[in-house]
């Protein structure tokens, strides 16, 4: 606002953020940001770490049409992603509207048949009843062979467990851990004066229990820009630290890196 001499008195700003609701050309297929640290590892049985760090930022408007995930996680899978274990914690609305935060567990003894619709059993999702948002030890694990027995532990106690004969003889060839957003909805859980924190990451294999070997250069961040078109990124030259569009990390051993969003909104 500007007086009669052309003096300013007073001045408002408006930010405004293009909201990517779903991939070009796809009805329901929406934008996925994540962050993903691989390790490739034979014969794994089960994974843990600690997580921990601010609940994330969400904004809901301009209302998206479909539903959005932030998630926090640990998984060990196949390198061909057909036989997977994941953990970890979530906030999700989904598409009529319903919103809600689990401790989760996904038991998926075959994906690949399950995805393509050939087996309905092939995927399972379970919430932890009463759990919201929050820190703790996430833990999965295959805890009897002979049976296909696969669990999900929070803070050192078992609290799902799913069967299926088809884990007796499952292969799990690399152990994850990472971070889901939804494109300029939310932000990743962590913010510059509170990181999200991931310690004491181990892996199990069928020796025992050893320490995660995780580096700076395992980092890939799959993102979208604009136009909901995917783009990837990497840690080049296995850097302690990096900055990939709002995304930060420190690298603090190879059990152990923090991340936080620099966006203040």
């Amino acid at each position: 606002m500007y007086d009669a001499d052309d003096q300013e008195v007073s001045k408002d700003e408006v930010r405004v953020v293009l909201n990517v609701d779903r991939k070009p050309g796809e009805k329901y297929d929406i934008p996925r940001n994540y962050v993903q640290v691989m390790e490739k590892k034979a014969n794994l049985e089960g994974l843990e770490a600690s997580l921990e760090g601010s609940k994330p930022l969400i904004s809901w408007d301009p209302t998206p049409r479909f539903n959005t995930l932030v998630a926090f996680w640990i998984s060990i899978q196949d390198n061909g992603g057909a036989h997977s274990l994941q953990t970890g914690v979530e906030k999700i609305r989904d598409i009529a509207g319903n919103e809600h935060e689990d401790v989760y567990y996904e038991f998926a003894p075959d994906w690949v048949a399950y995805e393509n619709g050939t087996d309905p059993t092939g995927y399972r999702y379970f919430r932890k009843i009463g759990s919201t948002w929050t820190n703790g030890k996430f833990k999965v694990e295959i805890t009897d062979r002979a049976t296909g027995k696969a669990e999900a532990f929070f803070n050192g106690t078992s609290w799902q467990i799913a069967n299926d004969n088809r884990m007796k003889t499952a292969v799990f060839e690399n152990y994850q851990i990472g971070a889901e957003l939804m494109q300029s909805v939310s932000r990743i859980p962590g913010t510059p004066s509170n990181h999200a924190k991931i310690s004491e990451a181990k892996y199990m294999d069928n020796t025992g229990w050893y320490s995660t070997d995780f580096a700076a250069s395992d980092i890939i961040i799959y993102v979208y820009d604009g136009k909901g078109n995917e783009e990837t990124k990497t840690v080049e030259g296995g850097a302690k630290s990096a900055t990939l569009f709002d995304f930060n990390f420190e690298w603090k051993s190879g059990q152990s890196y923090e991340m936080w969003d620099s966006r203040t909104w």
